[in-house]
């Protein structure tokens, strides 16, 4: 009988690691090509622009019109999206049996709201923290409660 496979998901809007727990004590390893990023630089260009304008229709005046969505709110939901389509495709695969996902708790909030139902079963835990710059053995602590690591 095979052991089960569980993954643990560290992002916030613009990196993303999976690493899998091996065990009980024995902590937690990145799998290969686990590292995703996004392009957090990018927002300060794309937003850079001065608002598009708008014109009445009686009269001269003109107005500034605001984005819906502020630019780096869309690249985040992007990059999660991506993460999401990652991890659909992983688990289609069979990579994985059980998914921990850790991540700054707006991130987890898209990742809640994008996450498939089929995806979302496979959830045992999340941590609305942003520890994608701590190392490993940071990680394996903060999720000992929901992963064998």
């Amino acid at each position: 009988m095979r052991r089960e496979t569980t993954w643990v998901v560290v992002a916030d809007g613009a990196r993303a690691r999976i690493l899998e727990a091996l065990g009980v004590g024995a902590g937690l390893r990145q799998i290969e090509n686990g590292t995703m990023a996004g392009s957090r630089d990018l927002a300060s260009e794309i937003g850079s622009d001065r608002p598009g304008r708008t014109y009445e229709s009686v009269g001269g005046q003109h107005h500034a019109v605001e984005p819906h969505t502020p630019v780096r709110e869309s690249l985040e939901r992007a990059f999660i999206e991506a993460v999401v389509d990652r991890l659909v495709a992983a688990k289609k695969g069979g990579q994985f049996d059980r998914l921990v996902f850790v991540a700054a708790p707006h991130a987890l909030g898209v990742f809640r709201a994008l996450a498939p139902d089929a995806l979302q079963q496979k959830v045992v835990g999340t941590l609305d923290k942003d520890l994608t710059r701590e190392p490993n053995e940071a990680i394996a602590e903060a999720v000992r409660a929901f992963a064998p690591v």
